[in-house]
């Protein structure tokens, strides 16, 4: 499953337990006593930790996710040997990623 250059929107699960009203906005500080204590760098890196933790799609950690991971690398290999303009180099897709993110900021502004 081809998911694009960003993760998916985290925060479904809260948004759905707002909905349902079995969120409570002291429930995971409550819980973890600790992370209420931590500066607001270090909720931040456990944040991003969490994030790359939870994103890893464990689908294709059996074999046939193994081999649907393979037959897409070497159907996109073979793409770029049939016509090798097909490929972007590395700081166009910096590029684009950093134009990205600057919209998204600017949309949240």
């Amino acid at each position: 499953m081809d998911r694009g250059l960003v993760p998916p929107f985290r925060h479904e699960t809260r948004l759905d337990a707002l909905t349902t009203g079995h969120y409570s906005s002291t429930m995971i500080a409550e819980s973890l006593p600790e992370l209420a204590a931590m500066s607001r760098n270090q909720k931040w890196l456990v944040f991003r930790e969490l994030e790359e933790e939870l994103a890893i799609d464990d689908s294709t950690e059996t074999p046939e996710g193994k081999t649907a991971v393979m037959e897409i690398l070497d159907q996109r290999w073979q793409t770029y040997l049939d016509d090798p303009g097909t490929a972007t180099t590395w700081s166009k897709v910096k590029e684009r990623m950093h134009a990205y993110r600057a919209q998204r900021r600017a949309a949240e502004a």
